[in-house]
């Protein structure tokens, strides 16, 4: 196990969008120098072996 670790909480990480883009190319550079945790509604990454993925529900858009 690794010593130091990084838990990234975001709406969503990997698909299409910048934010989302960029936070799936900062987990591809760090995830084997840290323990990586993610807290999203939604990950799709295309390598996730080794990150920690906890989904956070939220309500539907059209819910509202």
């Amino acid at each position: 196990m690794k010593n130091r670790q990084i838990v990234f909480v975001a709406n969503d990480v990997g698909g299409i969008g910048g934010m989302e883009k960029h936070l799936t190319e900062l987990i591809t550079r760090v995830k084997n120098d840290f323990s990586i945790t993610v807290m999203a509604s939604t990950m799709k990454l295309q390598d996730s072996d080794g990150v920690r993925f906890i989904r956070i529900p939220t309500p539907a858009s059209h819910s509202r």
